[in-house]
């Protein structure tokens, strides 16, 4: 287990009672969070990658305004995903695809896609750590680990006062 796995332990009552559109909302955030944490991230990752991103975080900021719970499922989607976890080879990119898979869909965004999108934008920062033996003892020694979980944790404590 990750040490993500073990702090987000005490949140994960709150992020259960947490409805749909809340828990899309804190979706959403937690992306845009890792992309302001780690600037780095986007420029790591190929061109369409980068572009999936900043079109996919659109689609899903309409979404939010509209009181929707999930961006639905516009066409080809899921073949562009497909395409970008193939082609697209460096570390941070199949977390952080993951974490905007979750945001796609005709199913309301639920606790557990939440909680899966937290998880994988933890894991994009953890990618880019190049930790070689990953163990709650070696994440706990890089800074920027153990403040992601922690600004993760404000995340869905804001979510859960609103």
């Amino acid at each position: 287990m990750l040490l993500w796995d073990y702090e987000m332990r005490e949140v994960r009552p709150l992020i259960d009672a947490l409805s749909p559109r809340q828990c899309f909302a804190l979706s959403v955030r937690a992306i845009r969070h890792v992309l302001a944490f780690d600037r780095g991230v986007l420029g790591e990752v190929n061109p369409a990658t980068a572009d999936f991103v900043r079109r996919s975080l659109e689609l899903a900021d309409e979404a939010v305004a509209a009181g929707r719970s999930t961006i639905g499922e516009p066409d080809g989607y899921l073949e562009e995903i497909g395409e970008l976890l193939e082609d697209d080879t460096t570390d941070s990119a199949g977390p952080l695809i993951m974490a905007l898979l979750n945001l796609y869909g005709e199913v309301d965004t639920e606790p557990v896609h939440a909680l899966e999108t937290l998880s994988s934008t933890y894991e994009v920062v953890l990618a880019r750590q190049r930790i070689e033996v990953v163990t709650p003892e070696t994440e706990r020694q890089h800074t920027a680990l153990v403040q992601v979980i922690a600004e993760q944790k404000e995340l869905v404590r804001s979510a859960s006062a609103t």
